[in-house]
């Protein structure tokens, strides 16, 4: 009985891919850093940080539960917990409706703001892997749904006691969008990346990535060129950190370094794309945490 316990554990956090809150989380508290100045209370802490993990695994959970019959049908993903019967679909919607309620319970602890838009994050969710049907604008979809972490992060802090429409018509969020904007390029530079191993599978399931629909070359220079804005959206949020007042030397120093990072994610991503995707990618966005965190406290 422990046995089966233990198996079916492994199979949700599989399912869920919790480490995948990794990319997210840091770029979550850059908003919310960003937004108070300082460090906020660690209630608020609480209340994004599991926000941002139910709206994360739902989301995934989502993108799984679409795409099963296509996972099947890849030597890859076959073995992913829906495609190989570990979890039934049933269990599965449970599974999402589960997570979606820690996303919106969240948001409500959160404030009005948060709660009322919180649902755009599912929304992104279910409408990503049927658009890879279509286009291959599938990654920057992608891209969008991770945005929504600093965002978030910013409205946490920002948008208390204030009507929600009152608060976005005022755009003063708008710092957190740049650094948002980052993200959606950051995403789609790392996924298409990461789709270069399914090239072959793609085209027969007539899937549209980068790679599948305009070759592997291509594909290596759109995601470069992705991560180049991501770095230029990046340095937009550097001058804004100046224009603040804050120590805007640090951000600069951490682009830059996570830039380079970048750079060696291209350069390794051909032979381990384990590395460059999972691994580098998780330190990017520590050192650009680090960063932002050192910018508004020196």
């Amino acid at each position: 009985m422990t046995e089966a316990v233990s198996r079916k554990f492994r199979d949700i956090a599989e399912f869920s891919r919790i480490e995948h809150t990794l990319f997210a989380l840091p770029f979550a508290f850059m908003g919310v850093v960003l937004a108070a100045g300082g460090v906020p209370s660690w209630a608020l802490v609480f209340w994004v940080f599991l926000g941002l993990v139910g709206g994360r695994a739902a989301s995934l959970m989502i993108n799984d539960l679409v795409d099963a019959p296509l996972d099947a049908e890849n030597p890859r993903t076959e073995d992913r917990p829906i495609p190989s019967g570990r979890i039934g679909r049933r269990e599965a919607y449970l599974y999402i409706a589960l997570a979606s309620l820690v996303l919106f319970y969240s948001a409500w602890q959160i404030n009005l703001t948060a709660f009322v838009l919180s649902p755009i994050i599912l929304v992104n969710a279910w409408v990503y892997p049927y658009v890879k049907r279509y286009s291959a604008a599938s990654h920057l979809v992608l891209g969008l749904n991770g945005s929504y972490a600093p965002i978030g992060g910013w409205i946490a802090v920002r948008a208390t006691d204030m009507h929600p429409w009152l608060y976005l018509s005022s755009l003063e969020y708008w710092p957190s969008v740049l650094l948002g904007a980052a993200l959606v390029f950051w995403y789609a530079g790392f996924d298409v990346i990461y789709s270069l191993q399914d090239v072959e599978v793609d085209r027969e399931m007539d899937l549209k990535s980068v790679p599948s629909v305009y070759g592997v070359e291509t594909a290596r220079k759109v995601a470069a060129v992705s991560h180049a804005v991501m770095v230029v959206f990046l340095a937009s949020v550097t001058w804004w950190t100046a224009v603040a007042g804050f120590e805007w030397r640090v951000l600069a120093a951490g682009v830059v370094v996570g830039a380079v990072l970048l750079g060696f994610e291209h350069l390794v991503a051909e032979r381990d794309t384990d590395l460059a995707f999972f691994y580098v990618n998780a330190v990017v966005s520590a050192v650009l945490f680090v960063a932002v965190v050192g910018a508004v406290v020196l």
